[in-house]
């Protein structure tokens, strides 16, 4: 698998520094999701309305953030 070498510490990022979150699948979201700074930029993005994206296992940090309370999510069954 490809390997990707965060630029920025989620903690250094802010929701006005970004447009959009995309959390990736696989074992990552595993590891994201106990990072607060990860949460609280996920829970600011939504908060934001700004679109957010997790595929696979990723929506274990919505999870985490608490932000899927009254939304429809799609998944596979």
């Amino acid at each position: 698998g490809a390997v990707v070498t965060a630029d920025v510490a989620a903690g250094s990022v802010r929701v006005d520094d970004v447009d959009a979150v995309v959390i990736p699948g696989g074992y990552a979201p595993d590891k994201m999701r106990l990072r607060h700074a990860m949460v609280d930029l996920v829970r600011d993005c939504m908060s934001a309305g700004k679109p957010v994206a997790a595929i696979c296992h990723g929506p274990s940090v919505l999870i985490n953030a608490n932000v899927l309370k009254g939304k429809t999510l799609t998944c596979w069954p």
